[in-house]
């Protein structure tokens, strides 16, 4: 068996091989950070209002749609756009556009 030598990219540095391909992932992808109008925006698509309804100071109680099943559909295309995986307490935290805002920072 030949032996094929790994990218840079995937050569061991410590980190678990999920991590390391998660790693290689995003550094092709080279995702840039989403602003804050780009994050409302995304908001207000999974929520169905108008991005005009959502301000930092917005929380999961002003929203009458945002409820457990928006809120892991919100989570989800935030980690989709931003290339980001949220831990399950981040997730539980995220009930304000505020603390999304500071989630994805």
């Amino acid at each position: 068996m030949d032996y094929v030598e790994k990218p840079l990219h995937l050569r061991s540095c410590g980190l678990k091989p999920a991590l390391q391909a998660r790693a290689a992932i995003t550094e092709m992808i080279d995702m840039k950070p989403l602003n804050q109008n780009e994050i409302i925006q995304i908001i207000a698509d999974v929520l169905g209002v108008p991005p005009a309804q959502i301000t930092p100071a917005t929380t999961s109680a002003d929203i009458e749609g945002w409820d457990s099943v928006q809120h892991l559909n919100l989570v989800l295309a935030l980690e989709e756009a931003s290339g980001k995986s949220f831990a399950p307490e981040e997730m539980e935290s995220m009930t304000s556009v505020a603390e999304i805002l500071r989630a994805l920072q």
